[in-house]
Order: structure tokens, then sequence, then C-alpha cells
């Protein structure tokens, strides 16, 4: 009876043993499915981001571990994204205040070549007025020697006409 009984027991124990070690093969293969299956999605997302491709959303219902490295994830995404926004929009605002400037420094430019001609034109101008002026002086200092000496003329005359008229 004992031999019969450990050969059923046996028997039973290898059976069970079996059966729990194809359970424990079976759910460790479910239970690495699906753990796995989350992470290559959120690899795969990822490097999609990496591209520079972010409109990607990660987003998780769950709140294992899984869940809230995806949620992280997609809330540095969105703040990555909103940093590109602001930089774009600040390129942009860049852009057209360098275009303004440039602009502006055109016109300076021409304004500046303008300045400088008519400056020119005063200086010119003002070199005509000057040897008018040495000419003016000239003739006007020509002239008064010549009063000088009509006056000397005149003078002798009255001179000469009071000696006539004593005489």
């Amino acid at each position: 009876i004992v031999a019969g009984l450990d050969v059923k027991l046996l028997r039973n124990n290898l059976l069970v043993g079996l059966v729990v070690l194809v359970t424990a093969v079976l759910l460790t293969i479910i239970l690495v499915r699906s753990i796995n299956r989350p992470l290559k999605e959120l690899a795969e997302k990822a490097v999609k981001v990496g591209e520079g491709d972010y409109t990607m959303e990660f987003a998780s219902e769950n709140k294992d571990a899984i869940g809230q490295l995806t949620n992280s994830l997609g809330v540095m995404v969105r703040k990555g994204r909103e940093m590109l926004q602001d930089i774009i929009k600040s390129s942009e605002s860049l852009s057209a205040a360098s275009t303004e400037l440039a602009a502006i420094s055109d016109q300076m430019v021409n304004t500046a070549e303008s300045t400088t001609s008519i400056a020119d034109t005063a200086a010119l101008n003002a070199q005509e007025v000057s040897d008018n002026m040495g000419s003016v002086s000239a003739a006007m200092e020509e002239s008064a020697v010549n009063l000088d000496m009509i006056a000397s003329a005149s003078e002798e005359m009255g001179n000469t006409i009071r000696e006539i008229a004593q005489n």
C-alpha cells in the first residue's frame, strides 16, 4: 500500500509541479509582454520626439511606473513645444526688427549722403562768397585810396583857388 501511495504522490506532485511551472511561464510571458509593449511604444514616440517631431502626445491612464513615466514625458514634450513656439515667435520678432532696422539704416545713409551733398554745396557757396568778399574788399580799398586822392586833389584845388582869389 505504501509503495503504491508513494508512486501516486510522486505523480501528483510532478503533475502539480508541471502545472505550476507552465502557469508561471505563461504568467511571466504575459507580464513581460504587458510591460514590454508600452515601453516599446514609449521608446518609439521618444525617438520621434528626438528627431524633432513635437506633435507626439504622451498620456497614460495607468497609475503604475510606466504610466507615470509616460505622463512625465508628455509634460516634458509639451514644455519643449511651448519653448520652441516662444523661440519661433522671438525669431520672427527679431527678424521683423532687423528688417526695420535695415530700412532705417538705409534711410540714414541716404540722408547722410543728402546732407553731405548739401554741405558740399554750402562750402562751395561760402568759398564763392569769400572770394567775392575779397574782391569787394579790394575794390573798397581801391575806392578808399581814390577817394583820398580826390580829397587831396580837392584840397589842393581849393588852396589853389584861394591863392588865385587872393592874387
